[in-house]
C-alpha cells in the first residue's frame, strides 16, 4: 500500500487520534462492539453513523478505529473535499478516486472514515456529469470490497437517501440519540477525572458541574447533549491553557470567559455575581439614540432581563414592533443594541421587507429545496450566527404569508427550512420597524399599564390593529412608538453625524481636525432640520453642504498636505472651509508649491533603470514610478488580459479543450498572467504604502524606491513580451575553453547574480567537460528574462595586457540565448535543447572586458561603456 500518497489526500489514522481523556458508557460500547461485528463479518457491511449535532458520532467512530487498530486494520480519514482538492483537470478526479479505491481495495482490514458523508454525493459533480463520488465508490461499498465508517447529520442523510435509495442497502445506519442529564454529567464527571493530570479540576465541584450543565443548554442548545456540554468544558479547559498563569485550576467564572467568546454576549450579562451598571448602559444608547427615551428603557428592560436570565427559553429573547416617522432612530437602535450586546453592528441581520411583497420572495427566509439552497436565506444566516439583531425593516410592506411565517418564529423561536432542518431563534432578538400611523395626529395614549413609557397613541395603536391580525400583534413582546425629532433633538443629532464623518475613510486618513462655528451649525439645520422626515435631511445637507464641496477639493489635490485645521463657516448660501497647517513653519504654500514643481519636472527626464541603478529617494523618482504604474495600467486594459485569462477559463469548462494541441499553450499563458497579476497588485500595494499619509513626502526610503522601480520595471518587461508574442523564459548557454574557466566563471557568477538581483530562478540543467571544452546550460525564468537576455548572445571577450606592452592577451566566452517552451517546462530533453542551440548560432562580439590597470567594459550591442568592471559582473549589465 502507498501511504505517502494516501497521506497526500487524507489523514492515516492512528491511536492518537483518540483523546486519552476519551470517556465511553454501556451504551457507547455496544455500539461500538455492534459496528466492529458488522466491519469483521465474513460478508462486512458499511456502516454511517448519523445523529443531530454533538449526540458523539465522531466519538463512536474513534473508539471503533482503536478497536479496528487493535487488531491490524488501516485506517484512512479523507472527506470529499481532500479527494477533490488539486483537481485541476477533467478526468483528474476520476483518476484520483481510482487510485484511492486501488490502495483501500487491496486487503481485507482497509477503512475508509469519511467525515461530512453527504459531501460525497454533491462532490464531483458538475454541468457537463452528474455523476458524484458517492456514485463511482457505492458499487464498491455494495460487493464489500471497499468499508467505510461515514459520519452524516439526521437531516443530511434523509435527504441523501431521498436522492441516492440504494444507500439503504449498502450501509447499515447506526443512529444516535442525545444523551439525558443524567447520563451526560455521569459522562462529564468521569472526562473530567481522567483529564484531572495537574490537577486543573481540583477546584471543580459536582455542583458546578451541573451550573455548567444549565449554562451550556441555556446558551449552547443548538447542540445535543453531550457535545453541548463538552463543548464548554473543552473550550475552557483551552482558554486556561493559553493562558500564562501556572498551577491555574478551574473555576465556574472561567467557563463565562469561554461562553462570552463563543457567544459574543459581553461577560457582564452571562455574570450573575456581576452588577449591571443600568445608568452607563443608558448612557451608552442615549448617546446614539437621541430623543427617544421610550426605546431606550425599554431596550435596557430587556437586557437586565436576558442578565437576570428571567426570559422565555422557549422563544426570541425579544420579539418589538418599533412605529413612528421616518427618521427617528428605530434603525439606530437596532445597532446599537447588536454592537452592545453581541459585540458588533455586524451582529444586525437586516432585512428590508419591501422585497418581500410577494410569495415566491419566501426562498430569501427559507432558502430553497434545491441542491444549491440559498445561502444568505435567514435560516442559513441566523445558523451561522444564531447570536444576533434581527431588523425586519418596513414589516408592513411584506407579504401577508410571510406574516405568518414569522407567526412561528415569535411563538416557540423556531423555523423549518424547505429542506426540514430546524433553524432556532430563541438567542436572537427580532426587531420590526413600521411607518404605519406616522402620518397621524397624536391623541390621548392608552395602555394597560398608566406609566408615561408604558403608553401609546390611541390613533396609532389603532393603525396598527388594522393592518395585522390580533394573534400577530399578540405575539409581539412590546410595542414602542418613536417620538418626532425636534429641533434641539435634531441639532445633538447633528453632531453626532459630523463625529461620523471624520471616521469616513476619506477623512480618517488625513490628519485633519475640523471645527465648526456655530452659526455653520445653523446653516445645516436650516437646509435640513424636518420634524416629519427625521435626521435623514439632515445627513443630506452634510452631503450637499459639506462632503461634497470638500470631496471635489480632495478629488483635485487642491489643498496642502499634512497635519490641517479645517475651520468651516457660512458664506452665503454655501459653507467655507479654510484650510490652516499648524505643522509646517518651514515653507509657505506657494514655497512648497514651487518645490513639488521642480520635483515634477525632474521626474520627466528620469528613467526607471537609472533609479534601479542609483535610487536617491527623492520626490522625482517617486513621481516617475507613479507615472509608469498608471502607463502600465492602461496598457493592460489594451491588452484586456484579464478579460484573455476569464475566456480561457470558460474554455477549460469544455470537454474538446483537452484535446486541443494549442491546451498547454493557453495554460501556460493563464499561469503568465495568474503571476503578473499578482506582481501587479503587490506593486501597487507597495506604492500605495509608501505614499505619505499626512504629507506629500520630499523624500522616500532609497532601498524601497529601487524595490518599486525594480518590480515595474520587470513588468514592463513581461508585458511588452506578452505583447509582442515572446517567451518570458530563457535557455541560456556558456561555453568556453578549460583553459579560459577563469573568466568562463566570471561570466557565469554574473548571469547567476543578474538572476538573484531580478529575482528570476536560474537553475543548471546540462552540464559536460569533453574535447578541452567546458559547456553549462541554465535556465532563467521570470517576467521577461527572454527579452532582456536576448542581446546577450555572442563572444564576451576579457582582454589582458601580456608582458609586452603591446601584447594583448584574449579570452573569447561564446554565450547563446534561446527560448524556453512549454515543452522545456514540461520536460527537459537535453538533446534536443542542445540541437536547437547547435542551429541559433553566434555572430558578433556582445561586450569586451579590459581587466588591467584601466578596466573598462565597452558593450557592442547596446552601444555603452564604463569603467565600473565589478558592477557590471555583478549583474547589473542590463542597467546602462
Amino acid at each position: 500500500m502507498d501511504e505517502d500518497y494516501l497521506k497526500g489526500i487524507g489523514k492515516i489514522w492512528t491511536k492518537k487520534d483518540v483523546p486519552a481523556n476519551m470517556v465511553d458508557s454501556e451504551a457507547i460500547s455496544d455500539a461500538v462492539d455492534s459496528i466492529y461485528a458488522y466491519l469483521t463479518n465474513s460478508s462486512p457491511k458499511s456502516i454511517l453513523v448519523s445523529g443531530d449535532k454533538g449526540v458523539g458520532k465522531s466519538a463512536l467512530i474513534n473508539l471503533v478505529s482503536k478497536k479496528l487498530k487493535a487488531h491490524g486494520w488501516f485506517i484512512f480519514t479523507a472527506t470529499a473535499g481532500n479527494i477533490m482538492a488539486g483537481q485541476r483537470y477533467i478526468g483528474d478526479l476520476e483518476q484520483s478516486i481510482q487510485n484511492v479505491l486501488s490502495e483501500l481495495t487491496d486487503g481485507k482490514k482497509n477503512l475508509w472514515i469519511v467525515p461530512r458523508f453527504q459531501e460525497l454525493y454533491y462532490g464531483g459533480r458538475h454541468e457537463y456529469s452528474p455523476v458524484s463520488i458517492l456514485d463511482q465508490i457505492l458499487p464498491f461499498v455494495e460487493s464489500g470490497e471497499l468499508k467505510i465508517i461515514g459520519e452524516v447529520d439526521t437531516n443530511s442523510l434523509e435527504k441523501v437517501i431521498q436522492f441516492r435509495p440504494q444507500i439503504l442497502s449498502c450501509f447499515e445506519i447506526v443512529r444516535i440519540s442525545p444523551l439525558s442529564k443524567e447520563n451526560t454529567l455521569a459522562l462529564a464527571s468521569e472526562w473530567i477525572k481522567k483529564d484531572d493530570k495537574n490537577g486543573l479540576w481540583d477546584s471543580f465541584s459536582a455542583k458546578d458541574l451541573d451550573e455548567v450543565f444549565f449554562l451550556s443548554n441555556q446558551y449552547l442548545s443548538f447542540k445535543e447533549n453531550p457535545g453541548c456540554l463538552f463543548d464548554l468544558l473543552k473550550q475552557t479547559k483551552k482558554l486556561i491553557q493559553l493562558g500564562s498563569e501556572e498551577g491555574k485550576r478551574i473555576q465556574l467564572a472561567h467557563f463565562l470567559d469561554a461562553l462570552s467568546n463563543i457567544t459574543g454576549l459581553p461577560k457582564k450579562i452571562l455574570d450573575d455575581t456581576e452588577k449591571l451598571d443600568l445608568e452607563h448602559l443608558k448612557n451608552h444608547f442615549s448617546q446614539k439614540v437621541i430623543g427617544q427615551e421610550d426605546a431606550v428603557n425599554t431596550i435596557i428592560e430587556r437586557i437586565a432581563m436576558i442578565k437576570a436570565g428571567l426570559t422565555d427559553p422557549s422563544r426570541p429573547a425579544g420579539v418589538f414592533l418599533f412605529v413612528g416617522p421616518t427618521g427617528t432612530g428605530k434603525t439606530e437602535v437596532a445597532k446599537a443594541l447588536a454592537e452592545y450586546l453581541f459585540g458588533s453592528e455586524n451582529k444586525l441581520i437586516r432585512l428590508d421587507m419591501s422585497e418581500f411583497q410577494t410569495q415566491e420572495s419566501m426562498y430569501k427566509i427559507l432558502g430553497d429545496a434545491s441542491d444549491t439552497a440559498e445561502n444568505t436565506a435567514l435560516v442559513n444566516t441566523i445558523r451561522r450566527k444564531p447570536f444576533s439583531v434581527i431588523l425586519l425593516d418596513e414589516f408592513e410592506k411584506a407579504h401577508p404569508n410571510i406574516w405568518d411565517l414569522f407567526l412561528q418564529v415569535f411563538d416557540d423561536g423556531r423555523l423549518t427550512d424547505q429542506r426540514g432542518s430546524i433553524a432556532d431563534f430563541r438567542y436572537s432578538i427580532i426587531i420590526l420597524t413600521s411607518n404605519i400611523g406616522a402620518s397621524l395626529p397624536v391623541t390621548n395614549r392608552v395602555g394597560f399599564n398608566t406609566s408615561e413609557d408604558e403608553r401609546i397613541d390611541g390613533n396609532m395603536l389603532k393603525a396598527i390593529n388594522q393592518t395585522f391580525r390580533p394573534e400577530f400583534v399578540n405575539r409581539i413582546d412590546k410595542i414602542i412608538m418613536f417620538n418626532p425629532l425636534t429641533k434641539a433633538i435634531a441639532k445633538q443629532i447633528l453632531k453626532n453625524e459630523l463625529g461620523k464623518v471624520l471616521a469616513r475613510r476619506g477623512l480618517r486618513r488625513r490628519a485633519w481636525e475640523l471645527d465648526f462655528e456655530d452659526s455653520a451649525l445653523e446653516f445645516l439645520l436650516e437646509k435640513g432640520f424636518s420634524s416629519s422626515l427625521g435626521a435623514r435631511p439632515l445627513k443630506r445637507a452634510i452631503e450637499k453642504f459639506l462632503l461634497a464641496p470638500l470631496a471635489v477639493t480632495i478629488v483635485n489635490h487642491d489643498y496642502p498636505k499634512g497635519n490641517q485645521f479645517l475651520l468651516v463657516s457660512p458664506a452665503k448660501q454655501k459653507l467655507k472651509v479654510e484650510f490652516i497647517d499648524p505643522d509646517e513653519p518651514d515653507f509657505t504654500w506657494n514655497q512648497k508649491k514651487q518645490i513639488l514643481e521642480k520635483q515634477e519636472a525632474q521626474s520627466k527626464v528620469l528613467n526607471l533603470k537609472e533609479i534601479v541603478a542609483n535610487p536617491k529617494g527623492v520626490l522625482s523618482e517617486f513621481k516617475l514610478i507613479e507615472r509608469r504604474l498608471i502607463e502600465l495600467q492602461k496598457v493592460i486594459s489594451k491588452e484586456h488580459l484579464l478579460q484573455v485569462k476569464e475566456d480561457y477559463l470558460g474554455e477549460m469548462g469544455s470537454t474538446e479543450f483537452w484535446s486541443k494541441p494549442e491546451r498547454y499553450e493557453i495554460l501556460s499563458e493563464i499561469e503568465f498572467i495568474d503571476r503578473f497579476e499578482s506582481a501587479y497588485e503587490t506593486t501597487t500595494s507597495l506604492l500605495e504604502r509608501l505614499k505619505g499619509r499626512n504629507k506629500e513626502r520630499l523624500s522616500y526610503d532609497s532601498k524601497l524606491i529601487r524595490k518599486l522601480a525594480q518590480r515595474l520595471y520587470l513588468l514592463n518587461q513581461a508585458v511588452n513580451s506578452y505583447v509582442n508574442k515572446e517567451p518570458q523564459d530563457a535557455l541560456i548557454r556558456i561555453k568556453y575553453k578549460k583553459s579560459d574557466r577563469e573568466h568562463g566563471k566570471k561570466i557565469e557568477n554574473m548571469y547567476s547574480s543578474w538572476s538573484k538581483h531580478r529575482g528570476m530562478k536560474m537553475e543548471l540543467i546540462k552540464e559536460s567537460s569533453e574535447s578541452g571544452e567546458c559547456i553549462f546550460i541554465f535556465s532563467i525564468v521570470g517576467f521577461g528574462a527572454y527579452s532582456l537576455l536576448k542581446s546577450e548572445s555572442g563572444y564576451h571577450v576579457f582582454e589582458n595586457r601580456g608582458s609586452k606592452e603591446k601584447d594583448m592577451i584574449k579570452t573569447r566566452i561564446n554565450v547563446s540565448v534561446i527560448t524556453m517552451t512549454n515543452e522545456d517546462h514540461r520536460s527537459i530533453n537535453t538533446t534536443g535543447i542542445l540541437t536547437r542551440f547547435s542551429k541559433s548560432g553566434i555572430s558578433k562580439v556582445v561586450r569586451r572586458y579590459r581587466m588591467d590597470k584601466s578596466p573598462v567594459i565597452k558593450d557592442l550591442k547596446n552601444r555603452w561603456q564604463t569603467g565600473k568592471v565589478e558592477y557590471v559582473l555583478n549583474g547589473n549589465f542590463d542597467l546602462f
